[in-house]
């Protein structure tokens, strides 16, 4: 099969196989890193796995990826439709929000006939409206040991994109602003980020917090409409793929080993003041 041929990428199945494989690596990677171990083993090879297993998080990084991906492909193709924007919100309300409030209703209900406090379950207010990705507006995150609802905030990330993507995708009603569209909001996340992490601010505003996690659903979106362009677009997406992936797998192992030499420097440097505190102090 050609690349870049017509069908390399059918962007209009309702179902693409492929992305199913996607979808199954990144949840893998997400239970992998809740519930793997061996950073801390002597065996080199435990050690190593365990280590490995702390890149998980990419796993939730591409699920963003991969939704940004599918919505902005679906309202691609509706566009041209009678009332598209009514019909994508029906169709959002009615997959997520039964399955979602049951949830929430049933693990409350759980918890206040197991005696769960009412100072445990008030707080959790933000959830109905899907807000628990707001750093600091949600004190509760589990009912009990075995409910637990701190997992929530990336439907919360999910649902404010839905809201706000469509109305963002009148900029760029003709599909050659799309992707400019993307680049915009990719790179205006990034800056949000790297304020947030360089004025020490609190770092969940960068991993929970909308606008820190938009760039992932935007560059989902920039591939969506790079796919739906001329055969050139599709070459492009498909040439470059590879060489974008091994560079952010790069930059993603790098981060983390940075971010870890990093903290133990932090952890050495306030070790090393205490230590000179008591030497003053005697």
């Amino acid at each position: 099969m050609e690349r870049g041929s017509p069908a390399a990428f059918p962007v209009n199945s309702r179902h693409i196989p492929a992305l199913d494989g996607v979808r199954g690596v990144a949840a893998t990677t997400v239970f992998i890193y809740h519930y793997g171990g061996g950073a801390r083993s002597s065996n080199f090879a435990f050690h190593f796995v365990g280590k490995t297993i702390h890149l998980g998080w990419v796993g939730v990084s591409l699920f963003f990826v991969l939704s940004g991906f599918l919505i902005t492909g679906i309202l691609l193709d509706s566009m041209q439709r009678p009332k598209w924007r009514l019909t994508f919100y029906i169709r959002r309300a009615l997959r997520i929000f039964p399955l979602y409030y049951f949830a929430l209703f049933g693990a409350i209900l759980v918890a206040w006939l197991l005696g769960t406090p009412s100072s445990l379950v008030t707080p959790l207010w933000p959830l109905f409206f899907y807000l628990q990705d707001v750093p600091q507006i949600v004190h509760t995150w589990a009912l009990s040991p075995l409910f637990v609802v701190g997992h929530f905030w990336s439907l919360a990330v999910e649902e404010q994109f839905y809201l706000v993507w469509p109305f963002l995708l009148l900029f760029a009603s003709r599909r050659a602003r799309l992707r400019p569209l993307c680049i915009s909001v990719y790179l205006f996340s990034l800056l949000f980020r790297i304020c947030i992490f360089s004025l020490h601010l609190n770092t969940e505003w960068a991993t929970y917090f909308i606008i820190g996690r938009a760039g992932e659903m935007a560059a989902g979106g920039f591939l969506a409409a790079s796919i739906r362009g001329s055969e050139r677009d599709r070459d492009q997406v498909a040439g470059g793929a590879k060489p974008v992936l091994l560079a952010c797998a790069a930059c993603v192992t790098a981060i983390v080993w940075f971010t870890k030499a990093h903290r133990s420097m932090s952890s050495d440097t306030d070790q090393f003041s205490t230590h000179g505190a008591i030497l003053l102090r005697e």
